[in-house]
């Protein structure tokens, strides 16, 4: 590996950190402005006194001064530690890691998905000779990105459910809602791209050369297209994760979306931090691999 390339490397994780640690404190002071007392409205449901909810207060060191508050919270940020729940008393990590196989299941199977549709309809778009099968795909990515997801989640569990009479909570239904909704853009991208490429002048002397089109289309433009359409997979990523919310939501999965719901209506602020973190930090890991892999695909990016 050569210095710049090194050096690419080494700015694009200290940014990936810096945006790690921005968020982790953007989230630890949002949730100290609330309005509303969780601590009290916690403990006084569960019949705590004043005198027992102010020593609870000063056990989880609530009653320090911010900075002081700020400084423990990055120190068990380092060791993983999340702390606990105020509604169950259970480990956060503990509560997330029951959950999280569910939630990457779905949000996985639903990158694949979008991913795949999202490539197939950017290339129809950009090489099919068809009109008619363009013009279909371009509603296809119009109602991906206009429709909200909650409202395709609901039409499709009202549909199987009351109209077909098919179980709607089948793994396979909210992997396609998801899925569906995230190609879109995914697709706008790759069509545009691809259709930019085609008219460069590398690939215009290829095809003046008499190579066979399948080649000039999978080596001089789908090639040179990958670190866009990398980048924009992964941009997807923000509207995946928070599109699985609200299909854990509707079709009743068991996932980070219910747990964080369920964490904000009990005002259990501990989980709804734990969550949130780990959700920024999946996203901004992707968007650092993605960085990565750009760099490696394209050599124009070392130079800067």
């Amino acid at each position: 590996m050569s210095f710049s390339s090194a050096t690419l490397f080494v700015r694009i994780w200290l940014r990936a950190l810096l945006t790690l640690w921005l968020t982790a404190t953007i989230i630890f002071f949002l949730l100290r402005v609330i309005p509303g007392d969780a601590i009290a409205a916690q403990y006084l449901e569960a019949g705590l006194s004043s005198e027992e909810i102010s020593e609870r207060r000063e056990q989880l060191g609530l009653n320090d001064p911010l900075h002081k508050q700020y400084a423990h919270y990055l120190g068990d940020l380092l060791q993983f530690d999340l702390g606990q729940s105020l509604y169950t008393g259970q480990a956060v990590s503990q509560m997330i890691s029951q959950r999280l196989p569910n939630t990457l299941q779905l949000g996985g199977l639903a990158a694949i998905l979008s991913v795949m549709l999202g490539s197939l309809w950017g290339g129809l778009i950009a090489f099919s000779g068809i009109s008619l099968l363009r013009a279909i795909v371009h509603i296809l990515i119009s109602l991906s990105m206009s429709i909200p997801i909650y409202w395709t989640a609901t039409l499709v569990a009202f549909v199987f459910a009351v109209q077909l009479g098919i179980s709607w909570n089948a793994a396979w239904i909210p992997v396609s809602v998801l899925g569906f909704h995230t190609a879109g853009a995914i697709a706008q991208v790759v069509a545009l791209n691809l259709i930019d490429t085609s008219s460069a002048l590398f690939v215009r002397t290829a095809r003046s050369k008499g190579l066979h089109r399948h080649s000039v289309i999978m080596r001089h433009i789908v090639r040179p297209s990958l670190p866009v359409i990398v980048s924009v997979v992964t941009l997807q990523a923000g509207l995946l994760l928070s599109g699985t919310v609200i299909t854990e939501m509707i079709f009743l999965k068991p996932g980070l979306g219910t747990l964080v719901v369920r964490a904000a209506i009990d005002q259990d602020f501990p989980v709804v931090q734990g969550v949130s973190i780990l959700i920024a930090a999946i996203f901004v890991t992707l968007n650092t691999f993605a960085d990565v892999l750009n760099a490696f695909a394209d050599p124009r990016m070392r130079l800067h």
